[in-house]
């Protein structure tokens, strides 16, 4: 993020503001990527160029859909689920993002062809769940949410992220003591906690990591969490031990 692009940025964002009120009624513009605009903008410190513009959050699959997803395409690659096994993989994955959903269903295939066989029960799902989502084979599908916020987090602030991020995993929850404990502790900037702490979970919360219950914040997903602690936990010490 330099001045360069950030005056860049300020120019294609205000045209596409002009744009879209000029041409409103008739055509609709509609900017799409994994990563959210809000908290990079804001960043940048040109947040006016999005207030004619209106978030679209593309919420995941309830759990209805999810299942006849699974059922669908393991009946049309031949895979034989076993009573409670469809099941036993939503309730792993947690929040049913349609690619995870996808993913865990290609290691359950997978799985099946190296075994010479075209059944899958609710023991496979968890062993598969074990070795294949959590592993370095899983890594390359989830390593995009620790790419991703070094786009949307300043570098001096990365380290902070990924030890907040790393406590809500292996605590099962972050809160708020916790949190602030380890911003004052670890923060590399003289701003206010508050200010810091205020910013990050805005983006946790933004981008999909986070969300808030009963006044402190979990992991949105249970795959996303249990694959950060086995990536990030080793030998991590909770605020609460230290």
């Amino acid at each position: 993020m330099t001045e360069e692009r950030i005056a860049r940025t300020r120019v294609f964002l205000s045209w596409l503001r002009e744009a879209s009120i000029r041409h409103r009624g008739r055509i609709r513009f509609v900017v799409a990527g994994s990563i959210g605009l809000e908290p990079l903008v804001s960043r940048a410190g040109i947040s006016e160029t999005l207030n004619a513009f209106v978030p679209l959050r593309i919420e995941p699959w309830d759990r209805a859909t999810a299942l006849a997803f699974i059922a669908d395409r393991s009946l049309r690659s031949g895979l034989s689920l076993a009573e409670g096994a469809g099941e036993a993989l939503v309730d792993r994955i947690g929040c049913l993002i349609p690619h995870h959903v996808a993913m865990f269903v290609h290691f359950l295939r997978a799985d099946a062809r190296r075994r010479k066989s075209t059944d899958c029960t609710p023991d496979d799902v968890e062993r598969v769940y074990q070795r294949e989502m959590l592993s370095v084979h899983g890594h390359v599908e989830l390593a995009t949410y620790e790419d991703r916020l070094s786009r949307v987090v300043d570098p001096a602030l990365q380290a902070l992220a990924l030890e907040l991020l790393t406590e809500a995993a292996c605590v099962g929850h972050l809160t708020a003591e916790a949190a602030r404990s380890i911003v004052a502790t670890d923060s590399p900037e003289p701003k206010p906690v508050e200010g810091t702490l205020r910013f990050l979970l805005g983006v946790f919360v933004h981008d999909g990591y986070l969300e808030e219950r009963r006044g402190r914040f979990e992991f949105t997903s249970t795959l996303l969490c249990d694959w950060w602690r086995r990536r990030f936990g080793f030998e991590y010490v909770p605020v609460s031990e230290r």
